[in-house]
């Protein structure tokens, strides 16, 4: 599925816009990485904005393939998404947890490996 630079640009502008900057290139990997597993969008992603110049450049960059170091995600929301996904048993204490906070919110990522198969990723990352 091919998806364009306006739709994950949307995308982190309605998931973060300016509420959590740094998370930015989070959301719009993954937006990216599920288009290309065939995912529907509109099914997976509810907050749509309009985008910003930070929100557009996040999206260029991912749509560039620069998303290497930014990890993969079951899940991607905020602390009341982590509350229904713990309550619905999607997510346990063995889950690995990413937070990228600022004043005015919180992203929450629960990653698809764990920390230590994130880590060694790379094999020439020292144990």
């Amino acid at each position: 599925m091919t998806v364009t630079l306006l739709t994950v640009a949307s995308i982190v502008a309605g998931e973060v816009g300016t509420s959590v900057p740094d998370a930015r290139m989070l959301v719009a990997c993954q937006v990216v990485r599920d288009a290309e597993a065939g995912r529907n969008l509109r099914q997976r992603w509810y907050g749509w904005g309009v985008p910003a110049a930070g929100d557009i450049a996040a999206a260029e960059r991912a749509l560039a393939g620069n998303c290497d170091d930014v990890p993969r995600f079951r899940f991607l929301g905020n602390e009341s998404d982590l509350r229904v996904w713990r309550e619905l048993g999607y997510v346990d204490g063995e889950d690995a947890i990413l937070r990228r906070s600022s004043d005015n919110g919180t992203v929450i990522g629960v990653l698809e490996w764990t920390w230590q198969q994130w880590w060694m990723r790379d094999a020439r990352r020292p144990v």
